[in-house]
Order: C-alpha cells, then sequence, then structure tokens
C-alpha cells in the first residue's frame, strides 16, 4: 500500500514535468521553468531593479543610492527621478526602523519595475504588520512625514498582508509626474 502510494506521487511528479517540457520546449533546469510564466513576467530585466536589505539604516542608504542610479542610467530626472528616491527611501526606512525588531535577522526585499507610463515600487518584508494606508486614513494627523510624504508623491498605494509577509505596491505615473 505504501509503496502505491509513492509510485503514484512518482508518476505525478513526472507527467507534470513532461507536461511543462511539451509547453516550454525543453525539459524544467530552472525553478523559474516549473512556474509556466512568460520570460518577461514583471518587465524586462534590464527595466528591473531588484534589491534586498537587512535591518540597517547603512542598508537604506545602500538601497537609495542604487534606486537612484537606477533611475538616471533609465533616464528618469528631475521630480520623478526625486519622488523614485524619496518614496523607495521613506518606505525602507520606516520599515527598519519600526517594523524589524532589534538583533532579529529580518529582510526587506525592495522591486523597481521601469515601464513606459509608469514607474512601480513594490517591497516585501518579514516585519510586524503594519498597513500604511489605513494607518494613515485612520491617523491622518499623525506626524508620520514620511509616509505622508509618500503617500503625496505617489499615483496609486496597495497594500496587502499575505505568508506573514507585508507587500507595498507604489506606482508613480510618469506623466502626473512631470
Amino acid at each position: 500500500v505504501w509503496i502505491a502510494f509513492l509510485l503514484g506521487e512518482a508518476c505525478t511528479i513526472l507527467t507534470t514535468l513532461l507536461l511543462i517540457a511539451r509547453k516550454n520546449g525543453s525539459f524544467p533546469r530552472k525553478p523559474e521553468d516549473i512556474m509556466l510564466l512568460p520570460r518577461e513576467f514583471g518587465g524586462k530585466t534590464t527595466d528591473r531593479l531588484e534589491l534586498s536589505a537587512g535591518n540597517s539604516m547603512e542598508e537604506v542608504v545602500r538601497v537609495s543610492r542604487s534606486v537612484y542610479a537606477f533611475g538616471k542610467e533609465h533616464g528618469i530626472q528631475g521630480h520623478l527621478l526625486n519622488s523614485l528616491a524619496i518614496c523607495t527611501e521613506e518606505i525602507a526606512s520606516n520599515i527598519v526602523r519600526h517594523a524589524f525588531m532589534p538583533g532579529k535577522s529580518q529582510y526587506l526585499d525592495i522591486v523597481i519595475l521601469c515601464h513606459p507610463d509608469k514607474l512601480i515600487i513594490r517591497t516585501r518584508d518579514n516585519g510586524a504588520l503594519f498597513d500604511p494606508i489605513t494607518f494613515l486614513r485612520m491617523n491622518p494627523d499623525s506626524g508620520h512625514l514620511g509616509l505622508l510624504l509618500t503617500a503625496g508623491l505617489a499615483d496609486d498605494m496597495t497594500y496587502r498582508r499575505s505568508v506573514g509577509l507585508n507587500n507595498l505596491t507604489i506606482t508613480l505615473n510618469r506623466k502626473s509626474s512631470l
């Protein structure tokens, strides 16, 4: 009975891999091959910046400099470049200061997507539960200038908590930031 269960699971895995190989045109070699996502999912790799930071303000400064350099490389200028750098730095510093526990190993992932009509900042962290959008709505006079500044610069902000992670997406439209 136990061998039948093991053989059934092995057949399921083999069938799945064969179907993926048929769809992709080659046998999957990397985890990305198994996900069946388009190759350019999330934008071209040349138009995307992916960063990770630990729980220190030095890491936030490094991230901010990298984001600014990425923006300049992609021809982003003036107010839009400053908005991109400010939003990223303010959110990252708020996460490190308020969501991370001192002495605990925690992380912050940031992805910047550069589209022709907009810039998207995605952050994901394993810090304490915190929804900045709801917080600002419930406490408009909170004095949290970094959050207020980010909300004022952003054309759209969305927050989700899933699998114990905070996920914040900030959109800056290129036309409205000119």
